[in-house]
């Protein structure tokens, strides 16, 4: 099986992580949203959790999951979507993120490195791709792939010679063909549209990671810490209504 792959090489400012803190989690969800840990088996997930090399998320119907990395990155998961983490490296001088969606809509949104060497990839089925760029959609099939690229430029390739993609441009790669349009369909410009809305609440959140270094931590934390909470509070009233 072929696989596409979105490589993006970025360099500015980003926000810096944790040296030992986490680099990547389930920030929000709702619906239906399962996590498998490498080597596990498929739980619903958490409110918050801390994600690894071979954690994977998948969601249901009318579901949605964000990840958050450390560095300000987001990736966004539409419902019936299927993503897992194949690396997940971040420190001073090096950034390397990558990802493989087996199938589902995506919106990735790439935070500007300021690392010596930075590398973001993205492996879906169908093609072979390599990203210069921040903002793109991905929609993943077992056969067919669709990239719209919204900020940046992106380099895109089947089996043959890449294309490149420049904001507004369409890529779709099936059976080791690739065919490049000047403007998105109706499906992706759909995407453009949700990503139009989604900036606003990225911004916001890599605001908040720019002035807090372990917020990412102190987000798993308290997401922990209110569900602990909830589970003692419930663990009294059965008690109460046992001693009734």
């Amino acid at each position: 099986m072929t696989y596409l792959v979105l490589a993006a090489l970025i360099t500015a400012a980003a926000p810096a992580a944790a040296a030992d803190g986490p680099k990547a989690a389930l920030y929000s969800h709702k619906g239906m949203v399962q996590l498998r840990e490498a080597g596990g088996d498929w739980r619903p997930a958490p409110k918050a959790a801390e994600l690894v090399t071979g954690s994977a998320l998948k969601t249901g119907r009318k579901s949605s999951a964000e990840i958050l990395y450390a560095d300000g990155t987001m990736v966004r998961m539409d419902e019936n979507s299927e993503l897992s983490i194949e690396d997940l490296r971040l420190s001073a001088e090096e950034r390397s993120f990558s990802v493989k969606a087996l199938t589902g809509r995506f919106m990735f949104m790439a935070a500007k490195a300021r690392h010596r060497f930075s590398r973001f990839a993205v492996r879906t089925p169908s093609a072979v791709c390599a990203v210069r760029g921040t903002d793109f959609a991905v929609i993943a099939g077992p056969e067919v792939s669709d990239i719209g690229l919204f900020e940046g430029s992106l380099e895109v390739a089947a089996e043959g010679e890449p294309g490149v993609l420049s904001p507004g441009q369409q890529a779709t790669a099936a059976a080791g063909e690739l065919k490049v349009s000047p403007r998105f369909d109706k499906v992706m410009e759909a995407e453009r549209r949700r990503y139009e809305k989604l900036r606003s609440h990225v911004r916001k959140t890599r605001e908040k990671l720019d002035k807090r270094g372990d917020f990412l931590r102190e987000h798993i934390e308290a997401r922990e810490g209110r569900l602990r909470d909830f589970d003692k509070r419930r663990q009294e009233k059965l008690g109460r209504g046992e001693g009734n």
